[in-house]
C-alpha cells in the first residue's frame, strides 16, 4: 500500500456519495425540498471538509458547534445534536491520527484528566439520574480526548497562528456578545453558559494578549475587552465561572512575562 491509497480511497467514497445522493434525489425528492434536509446536508458537508482538513479546519468547526449549542437561537437545537456528532468524530480521527503519527506524547496532564473522568464515572455509578450523569461523563471523556489528540494537532507546527488566531477571535465574540447584551438580547442561553465562555476561555487569552508586546492600539483595545469579559463573568454571578476564571488567570502573568512575541517562531505559554 502506497502513499496514494488514501487519496484513492476518499476519492471513490465521494463518487459512492454522489451516486447516493443522486440516488436519493431521484427517488425521494421531497428531501431535497425541505429545508431540515437540506441544513443536515449541509452540515454534512461542511463536517466532510473539517475532517479532511483536519488540522486546520476541525478546530474552529468543533467550537462553533460547542457555541451553537449554547445560544436561545431558532438553529440552537442543531448545535445540541451535532455537538455529539462533532465531539465523538474529532476525538476518534484525532486518536488515529496521533497513533498513526506518535509526533506527540501524553503526559502527567492527560493522566490526571484520565482520573478525573474515572472520578466522574464512579460518582455518576451512584446518581439518582445514572443514565443523564454517564452522558455527561461520556461528553466529558471525549473532551479530553479530543483536547489531547485533535486540539493538540490543531495547534502543532503551527503555534503563533493559532494562538494569534484564537486571541483575535476572542475579542470578535466579546465585542458581539457586548454589543447584543447592549441591545437587550441576551443570546447566551444562561448565566451559566455566559460565564463558562467568558470565565474559562475569553478572559485568561485576552489577559495574555494584554502582556504581549504589541502596539498601543492593540493593548489599550485587549485591556478593555479584558475588562468586558471579567465584567460578563462577574455579573453571570457563576461561582464554577468565577473559580475558573481566578484559576486561569493566575498564572497567566508569570507564563506570559516570557521573551515570546507574535514574529518568533517558538510557541506563546498555554
Amino acid at each position: 500500500m502506497n502513499d496514494r491509497t488514501p487519496k484513492i480511497i476518499a476519492v471513490a467514497a465521494m463518487a459512492a456519495g454522489a451516486l447516493v445522493l443522486l440516488l436519493v434525489a431521484t427517488t425521494r425528492p421531497e428531501y431535497f425540498t425541505s429545508p431540515r434536509y437540506l441544513a443536515a446536508f449541509l452540515a454534512a458537508e461542511c463536517l466532510i471538509a473539517a475532517v479532511w482538513l483536519y488540522k486546520r479546519a476541525f478546530f474552529p468547526v468543533f467550537i462553533a458547534t460547542f457555541l451553537l449549542a449554547g445560544l436561545t437561537l431558532p438553529i440552537a437545537s442543531m448545535g445540541t445534536i451535532g455537538r455529539w456528532l462533532v465531539l465523538g468524530l474529532g476525538s476518534l480521527v484525532g486518536t488515529v491520527i496521533m497513533l498513526k503519527e506518535r509526533r506527540l506524547r501524553f503526559s502527567s496532564f492527560h493522566a490526571l484528566a484520565l482520573f478525573s473522568v474515572l472520578a466522574a464515572m464512579v460518582s455518576a455509578a451512584v446518581s439518582r439520574y445514572t443514565l443523564q450523569s454517564s452522558m455527561k461523563v461520556l461528553s466529558l471523556f471525549l473532551l479530553f480526548l479530543y483536547g489531547s489528540t485533535g486540539a493538540r494537532l490543531a495547534v502543532s507546527g503551527r503555534e503563533n497562528r493559532f494562538f494569534l488566531g484564537l486571541l483575535t477571535g476572542c475579542e470578535i465574540f466579546v465585542a458581539v456578545i457586548a454589543a447584543l447584551y447592549l441591545s437587550g438580547k441576551e443570546i447566551m442561553g444562561n448565566p451559566n453558559s455566559l460565564g463558562a465562555v467568558m470565565g474559562v476561555v475569553a478572559a485568561p487569552i485576552l489577559l495574555w494578549g494584554t502582556l504581549l508586546k504589541q502596539e498601543a492600539f492593540a493593548h489599550r483595545r485587549r485591556v478593555f475587552f479584558f475588562a468586558v469579559a471579567m465584567y460578563f463573568t462577574f455579573s453571570s454571578q457563576a461561582r464554577a465561572a468565577l473559580l475558573a476564571a481566578w484559576l486561569r488567570c493566575l498564572p497567566v502573568r508569570r507564563l506570559a512575562a516570557s521573551t515570546w512575541t507574535p514574529s518568533k517562531a517558538t510557541s506563546p505559554p498555554t
